[in-house]
């Protein structure tokens, strides 16, 4: 069975099909397949160009550290699939309107080349940022990232390896030629009769580049896998040190309370601000008296011979507590500071900790929904290019039905380009405002918005 016969046996107009001319064929197979996937195409371009073109304005001139690897790695995908939307998604639309009468083989080819070398950069530049959220979460405190010279070096490396893989598309793409009723040669851009043929180098490209998106997928998997390890991890690691840190702080208290300390001891057994201040006040007190003191002894020193001082400290807040002093004034002296010691530990403890662990920001849960979104976007493209590879007749058992959804599933990667915008916009809340902003400095720039502000 081939494409004209399956034609022939959904045809039940009233003209011949033995009789209809390219354009009715084309029309025919427009209204019965490929009309959802060009009302796909069209939404996309619509969301796609408009989104992509705010983030790359955002992302230039509105976020204040251009240089973070994450922002020139935004920007970077921003630009890809700007490019992709704009060029790639209206010629889809040429395309499927023309699906069996597009004879143009160099813009075929350009337009394949595009489209794949924008989304292979895209998979690279993926893979970099993952390796780079890889690296800020196990580095623990200090945070490692890539340096904006790092970044944009991997940015202008993943061009090239994409250039690199895509140059195929320049070679096997073109004009496929097939016959229809009455004598009609059908146009497709598609690979070439020649490829089509001999068949070997369009396989073995095919799988190979299967293959590599099947590597980067389990990349991605494993690395995103290992950082989610590693938050939980180290977030029952806080949340047990908190506990512990609270039950120590619990009983230092009530072990206070139940003590038979004197009632001056009592004021230390009390948590709140202002028995603080009074003990600090009590300990200032205290070391003025005992300035006092060395004053004192130091006159003596100087009028008597028989003092018993032989040396004086070089500064009086040196002084060592006198024997003579009383426990009264050495338990308020060294109460607080056991105090506080304690509580100093206990916080620098809770301290470390929290600084250990890796913070979970908005940017990293929106680059790692960024990396979802195209996973997901490709799988329906990979696995009817591998039942197209390894079963040439498919398509052709399938009903209408079947056809339109096999046509929109097989066009699923070229939302990748166009989602991202949405899933920047629901999970930065910073985004949105940058977005409210440059809306208004766009509408601020109308000719009508200028003359209606130089009015006022």
């Amino acid at each position: 069975m081939n494409s004209t016969e399956s034609l022939e046996n959904v045809s039940h107009e009233s003209t011949p099909f033995s009789m209809w001319d390219l354009p009715r064929w084309n029309q025919y197979i427009f209204e019965r397949n490929m009309l959802p996937s060009f009302v796909f195409i069209l939404l996309l371009l619509i969301i796609g160009v408009p989104g992509n073109s705010l983030v790359c304005y955002i992302y230039h001139f509105k976020i204040r550290n251009r240089k973070l690897s994450s922002n020139i790695f935004i920007l970077a995908l921003s630009w890809l699939d700007l490019i992709n939307c704009a060029l790639t998604l209206p010629f889809e639309l040429f395309v499927i309107s023309n699906y069996v009468q597009f004879d143009n083989p160099i813009i075929c080819k350009f337009a394949r080349f595009i489209s794949f070398f924008c989304n292979n950069a895209t998979s690279v530049i993926l893979l970099s940022i993952a390796i780079d959220r890889l690296r800020v979460f196990m580095s623990g405190p200090r945070r490692l990232r890539l340096q904006a010279s790092t970044s944009n070096l991997i940015v202008g490396l993943a061009m090239v390896i994409s250039a690199f893989i895509s140059w195929p598309m320049l070679l096997f793409f073109g004009t496929w030629r097939f016959s229809l009723p009455n004598g009609v040669t059908g146009e497709m851009c598609l690979i070439t009769n020649y490829y089509m043929l001999n068949n070997h180098p369009v396989e073995a490209f095919t799988w190979t580049l299967l293959t590599v998106h099947l590597i980067f997928d389990v990349l991605f998997v494993i690395i995103y896998s290992v950082i989610g390890k590693r938050i939980c991890i180290d977030t029952k690691a806080t949340r047990s040190m908190s506990a512990s840190s609270e039950h120590a702080h619990s009983f230092r208290v009530d072990f206070r309370k139940g003590s038979d300390s004197s009632a001056e001891d009592d004021v230390f057994t009390m948590s709140t601000s202002s028995t603080r201040k009074s003990s600090i006040r009590q300990i200032d007190d205290h070391i003025s008296s005992e300035d006092t003191l060395y004053k004192f002894n130091l006159l003596n020193s100087q009028n008597s011979q028989n003092s018993s001082v032989t040396s004086i400290p070089s500064s009086p807040k040196k002084v060592l507590l006198r024997p003579s002093l009383s426990k009264h004034n050495s338990r308020i002296l060294s109460s607080p500071f056991k105090k506080q010691q304690s509580r100093c530990s206990a916080t620098n403890s809770e301290w470390m900790v929290s600084k250990r662990r890796p913070v979970l920001s908005r940017t990293s849960i929106m680059l790692f929904l960024v990396t979802v979104a195209y996973m997901i976007t490709y799988l329906p493209y990979c696995i009817l290019v591998v039942i197209r590879t390894t079963d040439s007749m498919f398509f052709f058992r399938l009903n209408d039905l079947d056809k339109s959804f096999y046509q929109l599933f097989f066009r699923s990667y070229c939302l990748g380009s166009a989602i991202n915008p949405i899933i920047y916009s629901f999970v930065s809340s910073s985004f949105r405002k940058k977005c409210r902003e440059a809306l208004c400095d766009i509408l601020c720039c109308l000719p009508g918005r200028k003359r209606k502000k130089t009015l006022n």
